[in-house]
């Protein structure tokens, strides 16, 4: 019988049966991982986002007037699509 391997933990375990699965999943440690991989994760997300701004500001040209509306606009906002964590 093959073992279960966890991605988080990075650890297999002895046996591949549902009650080892939850009592592992249902573990301090691999509530920690899983929060940690997740936390990583929205990091990379917004570091990716801030760069992109940035480049998209240095693209404006100097000096150019920002055209404004009569009426004010909610600036946009970027979200990274993340389903909640599973557990």
């Amino acid at each position: 019988m093959p073992k279960y391997y966890c991605d988080y933990c990075d650890a297999y375990l002895t046996h591949d049966s549902p009650s080892v699965r939850k009592t592992h999943n249902g573990g301090r440690k691999h509530k920690e991982n899983v929060k940690n991989y997740y936390q990583k994760f929205l990091e990379e997300c917004q570091q990716k986002m801030l760069e992109a701004q940035a480049k998209n500001f240095q693209k404006r040209v100097p000096g150019a007037v920002v055209q404004t509306a009569p009426f004010p606009i909610q600036p946009m906002r970027f979200y990274c699509i993340v389903r909640n964590p599973p557990y």
